[in-house]
Parts: C-alpha cells; sequence; structure tokens
C-alpha cells in the first residue's frame, strides 16, 4: 500500500484507478467512493480520517479490523 500511496499521491483519478483495480471492498467498481457517511457507520479508525481530516488528500496505509486500507 506505501507503493500505491506513492503512485497515487493525492490525486482522486489515480486513487480511484488504483480502487477499480485492486480494491477488495465492495466500493471498488465505484473507484472507491463510500457514499455519503455518518459517523459511526465504519471502524473509528475510519472515522478519524474521514471526520478529523482535510479532505482531498490520501492517508494510510491505515489498519482496521478488517485489513489495510487507503482513504
Amino acid at each position: 500500500l506505501r507503493e500505491w500511496k506513492a503512485e497515487i499521491g493525492d490525486d482522486e483519478a489515480k486513487f480511484q484507478e488504483r480502487a477499480r483495480a485492486s480494491s477488495e471492498c465492495r466500493s471498488a467498481p465505484r473507484g472507491g467512493d463510500l457514499g455519503f457517511v455518518t459517523r459511526g457507520k465504519l471502524s473509528p479508525e475510519f472515522d478519524e480520517v474521514i471526520f478529523e481530516e482535510e479532505p482531498g488528500f490520501v492517508y494510510g496505509p491505515l489498519q482496521t479490523q478488517f485489513g489495510y486500507h487507503l482513504i
């Protein structure tokens, strides 16, 4: 994931492309887009990034009980 993050940088189009090609998440066909998410709907680790960090950047790798993620 670190290599992918270096490749993606903060480029949304590259993130979407990588998500479609490599993600195991149900959001992969949508380029990793999780849609509208409310606090507490996902893991606490996701909430921390989604609701506390500045939008428009790629964060991670982030470990949750479900594995490792780029957000």
